[in-house]
């Protein structure tokens, strides 16, 4: 088959199997980065500008990302969208810029006391430098 001739719902499918392994890897390097940095990784993903952000990280429900940091379970992440004005299912893509500076600082205070500040300043230069 060729490009013209494949059905519309086999590109759906294809599609939102690389926008799901795209969100996988996201996590995954949320995860990879530890209870002290995930949520910075969060904050920071947060906080770029539209034309920045991965193309599927649109699609990614806030609460998720928070999830995927370790040591952030339900209640908590709750805890932290409830202020904001953060419900569970709203997407990075959907929330306001106000919503979403507002869960990155509260992210930021979440973790501020457990870092020293050349951790943090290590950690904002690799994010800065595409690590």
């Amino acid at each position: 088959m060729t490009a013209e001739t494949i059905p519309q719902h086999m590109e759906a499918l294809t599609f939102a199997n690389e926008v799901r392994s795209a969100l996988a890897a996201i996590k995954a390097e949320i995860r990879e980065d530890g209870p002290h940095f995930g949520p910075l990784r969060v904050a920071h993903l947060l906080c770029l500008p539209e034309d920045e952000r991965p193309p599927a990280l649109g699609r990614a429900r806030i609460y998720d990302l928070v999830k995927a940091c370790p040591r952030w379970g339900r209640h908590r992440v709750l805890r932290l969208l409830a202020p904001a004005g953060v419900p569970e299912r709203k997407t990075v893509g959907e929330a306001t810029a106000r919503q979403r500076q507002a869960v990155a600082d509260a992210l930021d205070a979440a973790v501020r006391d457990r870092l020293t500040r050349s951790e943090r300043m290590t950690f904002e230069r690799q994010l800065r430098d595409g690590g």
